[in-house]
């Protein structure tokens, strides 16, 4: 599946604005941006979209500033603990409007897995924490969103599936606003 294809259209439609991303670590960045971007690309892509980050752990999205039609968080919550990610979910609809779009993977397995307490901002950064689909849809539906999988893909040990779901707000908090 590509990712165009989860996109509204309007997000399609060649929108050239910029990128804007929240990350807690700014070294991770840098590198990233080096490695993953600029290696790849040249810098050329990275001056001609002008990405903006902003530096925090906590979720705090109104840095930016506006709202968003596509949001996506892929690779985070493997490493995030339930509390991580419900602070993330009742934070990012300070930036959404009613059609939004929220893309987010999860792992998916037999049984949730959690390694050792997780703070409300701590990052379990090498080790991937795996929810059951019951556990995965209720936080979803506890942050207040409609959901939907679109997307699996198994991982070599086979003990987990990388599940990507598309949240929305609820249709009657859509119709309200």
């Amino acid at each position: 599946m590509r990712l165009t294809e989860l996109m509204p259209q309007r997000a399609r439609a060649g929108d050239s604005r910029h990128s804007e991303m929240a990350e807690p670590g700014e070294q991770w960045v840098r590198e990233g941006l080096h490695h993953e971007v600029v290696e790849v690309f040249g810098q050329a892509l990275v001056e001609h979209k002008r990405p903006r980050f902003d530096y925090n752990g906590q979720f705090e999205f109104t840095g930016f500033g506006r709202t968003f039609d596509v949001i996506a968080a892929f690779s985070v919550f493997i490493h995030c603990g339930r509390e991580q990610l419900a602070t993330c979910l009742a934070n990012v609809r300070a930036v959404m409007t009613p059609e939004t779009i929220l893309l987010l993977d999860l792992n998916i397995g037999d049984a949730s897995y959690e390694r050792g307490k997780h703070s409300k901002y701590a990052w379990a950064s090498h080790q991937k924490i795996r929810y059951t689909r019951e556990d995965a849809e209720a936080m979803l539906e506890q942050g207040g969103y409609t959901h939907e999988v679109v997307d699996e893909r198994y991982s070599e040990r086979k003990d987990k599936t990388r599940t990507l779901f598309r949240l929305r707000l609820p249709r009657a908090s859509r119709a309200l606003e």
